[in-house]
């Protein structure tokens, strides 16, 4: 048995990595010590330290969530992997390299990672409810961000000024957040070059979400090859600098039916809890 084991399960990757590798027959479970505030519709399981570790003493091999120190003494795991994936390693992964050197594996789902360790990168898996197209003279674009900071709004609005684009930014649960998704038909994820004063800009999971519903994402990867390296042609539409952003709006309205046929195609070939599945199976030889 496989343990996915979290403190703060930011973003639900934990819980859907756990997902991806049930979904191809592999005995995983998944425990988290606090909930997240976005109030998924599913999640992992909140347990006690005790749970924890006692979890852990019965599982084969557990993957540590989130560059979580305090996971890693909890449950002591003699096999393990760690999953980095955020802020927390960003502005502290030379402490977080050593305190985890004895894993057996690295994961990240952040391109600009990918150079400060030996690292495989694995991309969320997220749910498929199916393709959400609106039919309409002129489409909506949307930008609904978790955090205003992280991703880099305030830079997005100044270069869209004058253009019509729905920003809203009320804090919404997971899932009135994605009946909000659907409502549009071209996504403004991200343009966010640092975070902390270090490399950011890596697309985040509502990316992902939206390119699974069919939607146009605009968005930033400043490491894009990391992903045609791994998983093929990028799905997203990417801005590299400020000015892109006007120019690519323009584009996916232009191209919108071909653009989200395209996008829908890829994120679904790559990114569904199965293909995910496979990913992890393989680089962790299970």
């Amino acid at each position: 048995m496989i343990l996915v084991a979290s403190d703060h399960d930011y973003s639900n990757l934990g819980h859907n990595v756990a997902r991806s590798l049930n979904s191809i027959g592999i005995d995983c479970i998944d425990a988290c010590l606090y909930h997240h505030g976005f109030l998924y519709e599913s999640q992992s399981n909140k347990v006690s330290r005790s749970e924890m570790r006692m979890l852990s003493n019965m599982a084969d091999f557990v993957i540590v969530m989130h560059s979580s120190m305090e996971v890693l003494s909890i449950c002591q795991p003699k096999d393990y992997a760690v999953y980095h994936s955020g802020t927390r390693y960003r502005t502290n992964f030379l402490r977080l390299n050593k305190f985890f050197n004895k894993a057996q594996c690295v994961l990240t789902d952040q391109t600009e990672f990918m150079g400060l360790a030996k690292m495989k990168y694995v991309t969320t898996a997220v749910e498929d409810n199916g393709v959400v197209h609106n039919k309409r003279k002129n489409p909506i674009v949307g930008h609904y961000p978790s955090n205003k900071e992280v991703k880099g709004s305030s830079d997005i609005e100044k270069a869209l000024k004058g253009y019509r684009i729905d920003f809203n930014y009320t804090k919404l649960r997971h899932n009135e957040n994605m009946k909000r998704l659907q409502k549009c038909d071209i996504y403004i994820e991200l343009y966010k070059p640092k975070l902390n004063n270090r490399p950011y800009g890596c697309f985040g999971v509502t990316a992902i979400e939206a390119g699974m519903m069919g939607k146009v994402v605009i968005t930033q990867d400043l490491n894009k090859h990391i992903y045609q390296e791994t998983y093929g042609e990028h799905p997203f539409l990417l801005a590299e600098k400020p000015t892109d952003l006007p120019k690519l709006v323009d584009y996916a309205k232009e191209n919108l039916d071909e653009l989200r046929k395209k996008t829908r195609e890829i994120v679904y070939k790559n990114h569904t809890f199965e293909a995910t599945g496979k990913r992890l199976k393989q680089i962790l030889g299970l």
